[in-house]
């Protein structure tokens, strides 16, 4: 159990008790009310990249199929031409994989950059609102800034990394 998942409970015999702190469960939903219109367009243009690289294995072992057909001809010259063309629809699969590959990291990654900022400003907004007495009891030093640290870290990767990976 992390530090942050616990609660110091009264004491009972000289004991502390330890309870569990309950996470809060956040819906699908409410991960996108910091992000803007145009973090929403970024991560649609991400799935979409991400579905159209996804269709890349699929169409490569359609192409290698045919690619079979081709080398397995009993007339040479048709083979020979019919391996050329199988080639360079490998090297248009190819190129269509790495444009739309760079397409969903990167638009996933400048989303989630984009929002995991906007939530630590808010964040930090949120913090200077608070009383004096508030930063003594609740958090020992250094419990704010590994907090803050750690869940924006997890939400970014939701929004670039793992989102992308699960559409494609």
């Amino acid at each position: 159990l992390s530090a942050d998942k616990l609660e110091k409970g009264g004491k009972s015999n000289g004991k502390t008790n330890v309870v569990k702190k309950k996470d809060k469960k956040v819906s699908f939903r409410q991960l996108f009310r910091f992000a803007t219109s145009f973090d929403i367009f970024m991560i649609i243009c991400a799935n979409i990249c991400a579905v159209l690289a996804g269709t890349v294995m699929p169409l490569f072992s359609v192409l290698f199929g045919k690619l079979l057909e081709e080398i397995y001809d009993p007339d040479p010259e048709k083979s020979a031409d019919g391996i050329q063309d199988v080639s360079i629809y490998f090297l248009y699969l190819g190129a269509l994989n790495m444009i739309m590959g760079f397409g969903s990291n990167y638009c996933a990654k400048l989303s989630g950059e984009r929002v995991s900022t906007r939530v630590r400003i808010e964040f930090l907004r949120s913090i200077m609102k608070q009383e004096i007495g508030w930063f003594d009891t609740e958090n020992g030093a250094g419990d704010l800034h590994t907090r803050v640290v750690s869940d924006v870290n997890l939400l970014k990767e939701g929004y670039g990394e793992k989102l992308v990976a699960f559409v494609q």
